[in-house]
């Protein structure tokens, strides 16, 4: 469920969303945005700069300077091209699938040895190495309310990109949606454990089907301001 902006005392107005398992609070003052983010298992509190602070690394392309919202960020290495059991489809494909019904409602992140932001799912490629750190280099700059990252294999630069969610607003989803990799599946409930978020796998080198609703659950609702029973 989204709420618009609305009246809550004391010249402070307030934004809640609920989605899955997650409630988010934000109150808003002049000059300050303070979010309030409750899980199953954590409550955190964050203050917010106002401010985009544009990436210094230059593996990492942004588009705007747009501030919070959902976010997923997308392997696009070699990887990314292998095939899936369900007809013949790559995982990059069912990727772009899942992610369709979210145009216009979730900003993304691709990245290989280097990131970008994309317009939209169509945009997401495979090749290259599996380098997070650049995609996080950008996600930090934005404030992110939430934020989605699908991987399929072990990362290059762990410590990095690990490094850098720390700094990172929101919460942290993973999905990792490769074969059997201890190391790799470590490193993404990590990755989860400190945006006090949630860890899920999904093989697609077994299976296809089904994929989109996995990444559904996890994602808010692509309909907008909607309550859904």
């Amino acid at each position: 469920m989204y709420a618009s902006w609305m009246p809550c005392g004391a010249g402070t107005i307030c934004l809640v969303r609920f989605f899955q398992y997650r409630l988010c609070v934000t109150t808003k003052r002049p000059n300050r945005i303070r979010r309030i983010e409750i899980t199953m298992s954590s409550l955190t509190l964050r203050n917010n700069s106002r401010l985009a602070r544009q990436s210094s690394d230059a593996n990492s392309l942004v588009l705007s300077d747009a501030l919070g919202g959902d976010w997923v960020i997308a392997d696009c290495s070699g990887s990314m091209e292998s095939p899936t059991p369900e007809r013949g489809m790559r995982r990059q494909d069912c990727v772009r699938q899942a992610l369709a019904p979210y145009s216009g409602k979730v900003r993304i992140i691709g990245f290989d040895s280097s990131a970008r932001e994309l317009k939209s799912a169509d945009e997401l490629w495979s090749g290259g190495t599996t380098h997070m750190s650049t995609a996080f280099r950008i996600l930090v700059t934005r404030r992110p309310d939430y934020s989605l990252v699908m991987s399929d294999g072990a990362v290059a630069d762990p410590e990095d990109t690990l490094s850098l969610a720390r700094k990172t607003s929101g919460i942290i989803d993973t999905l990792y949606i490769g074969e059997a990799n201890p190391e790799a599946e470590a490193f993404m409930r990590e990755l989860a454990h400190i945006g006090h978020g949630r860890f899920s796998t999904f093989d697609l080198s077994q299976k296809a089907l089904g994929f989109a609703g996995a990444v559904a659950l996890m994602l808010p609702p692509p309909s907008g301001n909607v309550i859904r029973l």
